[in-house]
C-alpha cells in the first residue's frame, strides 16, 4: 500500500515534462525557471526573518500566529520549487499536493488574519507614537510648572501661617518627648508672644526643659502632671491651672493640646497653644455674684433691645408659671392681661425711652391664664454711646396686699348677698364705657332686670328663701355674660347687666342686646329648686343703648329702668326697648325668628333654581336660590329673614334642610338622565364651623346615593375672619371627595388673597354691586376686570351674577368673562320650570 502510493506521488510514466513545452522557445524556459527558484527563495526568508523576530522576542505574544503565517509563505514557496522540478521531473501528483497543503494553510491563515486585522490598525503608527511623546513632554513641562506654581503656594501659605501665629493671641508651640517624668516634654517650638504673655522669651525655653512646671502654681502641680499622663494616654487635652510669669504674678491660662504618635503608637510630637483667661477669670466671679443676685426673691426678667426674653431666673418661674423654655425668645406681651389697654403701655414705653426707667402697677396673666399683680420696675441698659441693649424688669407679687385692698374695696363696690359689683361700681364703669365709646365711636348696651312678683315669694316663704333665690339668679346671669360685660345688683330684686361698647352701629348692639337679653330670660324661666320644692320665675328686662348724645351713667340706667316697666306694663316676662324704633326693630326679628321656626315645621320652605350660561348662551349650570312661600305674606325673598336665622343659629337648621332637598333633587334628575350640570347652594360659615359639617355633608350624599360631583358650595369671604386652619381642612378634604367649592360675593367681605391660593376655589362670584354700574362707574370696571385677569391666572372659572340687561353682558364679555347668571338670561325657575329647560 505505502509502495502503491509513492509510485503514485514519484511515478513519472504517462507524463510529459513541463520543459518539452518550452523546446522550441529556451529563452522562456529559462526565465520562468529562474523566477520560479527566485520566488522559492524569497520566500524561504521570509518564514527564517519571522522565526528569527519571534526567537530574539521573548514577550511577543501569539507567537502561533507567527509559525502560522510562516507556514503558509513556505507552502507558497514549495508550490514554485515543484514547478521548477517539474520541468524536467513530472512529478504532478506530489506537486498537487503540495498545492492542496498550500491552499488549506493559505485558508486557514485567512481566517485567522481578519480578525485580526482590527487589532493591528489599533497600533499606533510611527506618527502617532511621535505626536503621543509631544505630548508626554508636553505633560512633563506642565507638570513642572504646576509642580512650581504650588512650591509658591506652599512658601505664600507659610507665610501666611508664620503671620497668623504672629499676630494671634494665643500662644503656639511644639513638644517632644523628654523621658522625664517631672517634666515629661521639652519645647522645640513657641511662638513670640509667650514673651509678652509670660515675659520668657522662646530662647528661655529652649535652654530649660523644666521651665514650664517650675512656674506652675504648687496647688495646680499635681493636677497637671495627671493630665499629662491623660494627654498620653488619649492624644488630646485642654486644662486650665495658674502660671507664674516673670515678674512674679501669677494668670490663668487655658492649654489646649493634641498628640501625634508615631505606626508603634509612641508620643512623636504635641502640639499646643496657650490662652491667657485671666479676665475671663474675674468675669466668671462677677458672674457668680451676680447669678446670686439674679436668684433673688424678686423675679427678674432680662430682654434685649427689641423685646425677645433672653433670661428669667427661678422666682420668675415660680410666680408666673412659665418654664425658661417657654419664655425665651418670645416678648413678654405674653404676660399682658386684659386690665390694660394700648394707650397704658405707649405711656409706660414712653417713660422709658425718655427716663430709662419705669416702676407702678401691672396685672399679669400666669400660664395657666390666672391673672395676678405685681409692683415691677423696667430699667433700660445702655452701652457707652447711650444705645439701649438691654431691659430688666423686676417684680414682686403683690397678690396678697391686693387681697387686702379687696376685701375693703368689696366692701364699698360688691354686694355682699351675691357678691356681685354694687350701684356705685355699676355707675363707675358705665362712666368708663360712656369715654370710651365716644373716644372710638362705638355703641355698647344696658339691660334692666326685676323679678316678677319677687316680693310674693318674700312675703309667703321667707327672707332666706329670697336670698338664695337672688344667688341663684345672679349665678345663672354670669352664665350668658363675656368677661369684659358687668353684671350688677343694685338692690332687692333688681339687677342691671352692662354689656361692653364693641359694635361700630347702634343697630348692632341692639342685636347683641336682644340675644344676650333673651338667653338670660330662658335661663331664668328654668325651674328653680327651692326649700326642696320646684317653682318657677319670670322677669322683666329694659334695654338701653349707649352712648346717647351726653347722658351720664344714670340717665342711661333710667333709660333702661323706664324700659323694664314698659315690660311689667305689658305682661311681664318681655323685653323692651327704650327707643320705640328698635323696639319695633326686636318685635319684627322675635316675630319672623318664630314664623321661621313654623315655616320648617310646616314645609313652608322652598327652593328655586337660576340658571347659569356660557357667553355663547349655552346652559352649563344653576344656583338653587331659598325662598319661604308665607301663607298670608306670599312669597318671601332670603334677604329678609336669612340674617335673623344666622342671629338665632336657625341658619345650621336650614342649610341642612337645603343640603337633603338639592341631592333628592339632583337624584331624581340623574335617574330622569338630565342633564344640569352641577348645583351651586349656598352655605353659612356657621354651619362650616361647625364640627360636623363634613361628616354631616358625606352622610347626606351617601344616604340620598349622589355624585359628589354634581354639587357645588358657596360660602362667602366672611367666613375666613377666624378659625381658617380648621375650614381649609374641611374645605380640601371635600374637594378631595369631588365637591367643589365657589367663593360668592367676591370683593365685598373680608378680602384678603392669601386664602385664594390655600383654599381649593373652583369658582369665584362677582357681586351684583360691582355689575350693576359697570357701565357707569369706571372703579366697578376695573375692579371687575382685575377680578377676571386674577381668576384667570389662578384658573378659576369666573362668574357675573345678577346681569340683567345686554349692555352689562357685552360689556362682560369684552372684558372676558365667560359665565353669567341674572335676569338677562333667566330669572329663578320652579321645579318643573328647570326640569324643562334642561329637559
Amino acid at each position: 500500500m505505502l509502495q502503491s502510493f509513492l509510485n503514485f506521488l514519484f511515478n513519472t510514466q504517462g507524463f510529459m515534462p513541463h520543459g518539452f513545452c518550452f523546446q522550441w522557445q529556451p529563452v522562456i524556459l529559462w526565465v520562468t525557471v529562474v523566477s520560479d527558484l527566485l520566488i522559492f527563495l524569497a520566500y524561504l526568508s521570509i518564514p527564517i526573518a519571522l522565526g528569527y523576530f519571534v526567537y530574539q522576542r521573548k514577550d511577543l505574544e501569539n507567537k502561533w500566529l507567527f509559525i502560522l503565517f510562516s507556514a503558509f509563505i513556505f507552502s507558497c514557496g514549495a508550490t514554485h520549487f515543484f514547478a521548477v522540478v517539474n520541468v524536467w521531473i513530472p512529478l504532478y501528483a506530489l506537486s498537487s499536493i503540495i498545492k492542496l497543503v498550500t491552499a488549506l494553510v493559505s485558508i486557514v491563515t485567512a481566517i485567522f488574519l481578519w480578525p485580526l486585522i482590527p487589532v493591528v490598525l489599533k497600533i499606533p503608527s510611527p506618527h502617532q507614537l511621535q505626536r503621543a511623546n509631544q505630548e508626554l513632554q508636553d505633560l512633563n513641562t506642565n507638570l513642572d510648572k504646576q509642580i512650581q506654581k504650588r512650591t509658591q503656594e506652599l512658601e505664600k501659605n507659610q507665610m501666611y501661617l508664620q503671620h497668623m501665629v504672629s499676630v494671634t493671641p494665643s500662644v503656639i508651640y511644639i513638644l517632644k518627648p523628654a523621658g522625664n517624668t517631672s517634666s515629661p516634654f521639652k519645647v522645640i517650638f513657641i511662638s513670640d508672644k509667650i514673651t509678652e504673655l509670660t515675659g520668657f522669651t522662646p530662647d528661655d525655653w529652649y535652654q530649660n526643659n523644666t521651665l514650664w512646671i517650675d512656674q506652675i502654681h504648687p496647688d495646680d502641680v499635681d493636677k497637671v502632671l495627671k493630665n499629662m499622663s491623660t494627654l498620653i494616654a488619649q492624644g488630646h487635652l485642654v486644662h486650665e491651672y495658674q502660671f507664674r510669669i516673670k515678674n512674679g504674678a501669677y494668670c490663668w491660662i487655658r492649654d489646649e493640646l493634641i498628640i501625634v504618635y508615631d505606626k508603634n503608637h509612641q508620643v512623636k510630637e504635641a502640639f499646643g497653644s496657650w490662652t491667657d483667661i485671666s479676665g475671663y477669670k474675674q468675669t466668671e466671679a462677677d458672674l457668680r455674684i451676680a447669678a446670686t443676685t439674679f436668684e433673688s426673691m424678686q423675679a427678674v426678667l432680662i430682654t434685649d433691645a427689641q423685646g425677645k426674653i433672653l433670661r428669667a431666673n427661678q422666682a420668675f418661674t415660680k410666680m408666673s408659671g412659665y418654664s425658661l423654655a417657654d419664655v425665651l425668645g418670645k416678648n413678654p406681651h405674653i404676660l399682658q392681661s386684659t386690665h390694660h389697654d394700648e394707650s397704658f403701655y405707649k405711656d409706660l414705653w414712653e417713660q422709658i425711652s425718655k427716663e430709662g426707667f419705669y416702676e407702678g402697677e401691672f396685672w399679669n396673666r400666669k400660664q395657666s391664664g390666672e391673672i395676678y399683680p405685681v409692683m415691677q420696675s423696667i430699667t433700660a441698659v445702655k452701652n457707652n454711646i447711650g444705645e439701649t441693649t438691654h431691659h430688666v424688669s423686676v417684680s414682686s407679687n403683690i397678690s396678697e396686699q391686693k387681697a387686702k385692698e379687696m376685701e375693703i374695696k368689696e366692701l364699698a363696690y360688691y354686694d355682699a348677698l351675691t357678691q356681685l359689683p354694687n350701684r356705685r361700681l355699676l355707675t363707675d364703669r358705665i362712666e368708663q364705657e360712656l369715654k370710651v365709646a365716644h373716644r372710638n365711636s362705638l355703641f355698647g348696651a344696658v339691660i334692666f332686670l326685676d323679678l316678677d312678683d319677687f316680693k310674693v315669694l318674700n312675703d309667703s316663704i321667707g327672707h332666706h328663701i329670697g336670698d338664695e333665690l337672688l344667688c341663684l339668679v345672679a349665678d345663672r346671669i354670669k352664665l350668658h355674660l363675656r368677661a369684659e360685660d358687668m353684671p350688677a345688683r343694685l338692690g332687692g330684686d333688681e339687677f342691671v347687666i352692662l354689656l361692653h361698647a364693641s359694635h361700630k352701629q347702634a343697630g348692632q348692639a341692639s342685636d347683641e342686646a336682644m340675644i344676650v337679653a333673651h338667653k338670660i330670660l330662658r335661663e331664668l324661666n328654668v325651674p328653680y329648686i327651692l326649700n326642696n320644692t320646684s317653682m318657677n320665675f319670670s322677669s322683666s328686662m329694659g334695654i338701653s343703648i349707649y352712648p346717647d348724645g351726653e347722658l351720664s351713667a344714670l340717665d342711661v340706667m333710667r333709660q333702661a329702668d323706664t324700659a323694664m316697666y314698659r315690660s311689667k306694663h305689658e305682661g311681664k316676662n318681655l323685653i323692651s326697648f327704650f327707643d320705640v324704633a328698635m323696639q319695633q326693630k326686636a318685635d319684627h326679628r322675635i316675630q319672623i325668628e318664630s314664623q321661621l321656626r313654623i315655616a320648617m315645621a310646616e314645609n313652608q320652605l322652598e327652593l328655586v333654581f337660576q340658571p347659569q350660561f356660557a357667553n355663547n348662551g349655552t346652559y352649563i349650570s344653576a344656583e338653587a336660590l331659598l325662598r319661604w312661600n308665607h301663607p298670608q305674606q306670599g312669597m318671601i325673598l332670603p334677604e329678609a329673614f336669612i340674617p335673623i336665622a344666622e342671629q338665632s343659629n336657625l341658619i345650621t337648621l336650614i342649610d341642612t334642610w337645603v343640603l337633603e332637598k338639592i341631592c333628592q333633587h339632583l337624584k331624581e334628575w340623574q335617574e330622569a338622565g338630565l342633564c344640569f350640570g352641577h348645583i351651586a347652594i349656598n352655605i353659612s360659615s356657621k354651619k362650616i364651623k361647625q364640627q360636623s359639617f363634613v361628616d354631616e355633608v358625606k352622610k347626606i350624599l351617601q344616604g340620598v346615593g349622589v355624585s359628589p360631583q354634581s354639587l357645588m358650595l358657596e360660602v362667602t369671604e366672611n367666613i375666613f375672619i377666624d378659625k381658617i386652619e380648621i375650614i381649609i381642612d374641611k374645605f380640601k378634604y371635600l374637594n378631595d371627595l369631588g365637591i367643589h367649592f365657589s367663593l360668592d360675593d367676591f370683593g365685598t367681605g373680608y378680602s384678603s388673597l392669601a386664602y385664594l391660593k390655600d383654599i381649593p376655589f373652583q369658582q369665584l362670584k362677582i357681586d351684583r354691586q360691582f355689575i350693576r354700574d359697570i357701565l357707569l362707574d369706571t372703579n366697578d370696571e376695573a375692579i371687575v376686570e382685575t377680578i377676571i385677569a386674577m381668576a384667570n391666572k389662578l384658573d378659576m372659572q369666573v362668574i357675573a351674577e345678577g346681569v340683567e340687561t345686554v349692555e352689562q353682558f357685552s360689556k362682560l364679555k369684552l372684558k372676558g368673562c365667560e359665565f353669567y347668571q341674572g335676569y338677562y338670561f333667566s330669572s329663578p325657575l320652579v321645579n318643573a320650570e328647570f326640569v324643562n329647560l334642561i329637559s
